[in-house]
């Protein structure tokens, strides 16, 4: 079920092809290109755009070399804040790996937002909460267990029977280590280095 360059909207009866458009509507959006969905969850106003565009992957990672360039449509959507937005917040969902109908009935009532604020997001969905977290977070997580990070972070944690598995992400690919503290256990978590970054 690929997507190709189609971006859909869900109606809340079917499906429909969109490019080039903006959509306000009061709760869920559901959108779906290429095996997966994305959500808005907030009623804020969405822009939808599909068109060629030309560049360069190595602005994205750095193992492509320098004069790798394509050219292909490319599928844009976004959020309009406004014209000069201040403390504006919104929530979203990104569901990869996934068929329409799967987008189509994911059930909003199993996620519970925790926080989306500056400093962290937190999100727990059953036995797992997802943090993304800025320098100097101190985060509530479950009955009265706190993460606490130095560094800018993407976490995952997941109670299992007595114990926490945490998961641990660098999103700016600079650090060797990342230093936390768990349940008041301070941690220094050795990353990942070279190509496996």
């Amino acid at each position: 079920e690929k997507g190709g360059g189609s971006l859909l909207r869900f109606t809340g009866r079917r499906w429909e092809n969109i490019s080039d458009k903006s959509f306000e509507a009061a709760g869920a959006q559901r959108f779906y290109h290429d095996r997966t969905g994305y959500i808005v969850l907030d009623g804020s106003k969405v822009n939808a755009n599909v068109s060629k565009k030309t560049g360069k992957w190595r602005d994205v990672m750095n193992s492509y070399p320098e004069d790798y360039t394509e050219t292909k449509n490319v599928v844009s959507l976004w959020i309009d804040h406004g014209k000069d937005p201040q403390d504006g917040s919104y929530t979203y969902l990104i569901l990869p790996a996934k068929k329409r109908q799967e987008v189509e009935n994911f059930d909003l009532s199993k996620i519970k937002i925790n926080n989306n604020s500056r400093q962290f997001q937190s999100v727990t969905i059953g036995n797992t909460t997802y943090v993304a977290a800025y320098p100097l977070a101190d985060i509530p997580l479950i009955e009265g267990i706190r993460l606490e990070t130095t560094n800018t972070g993407l976490f995952m944690i997941t109670r299992e029977k007595n114990r926490l598995k945490v998961t641990v992400s660098d999103p700016t690919q600079l650090l060797e280590t990342m230093n936390i503290v768990i349940a008041g256990k301070p941690l220094e978590i050795k990353l990942p280095g070279g190509d496996k970054k």
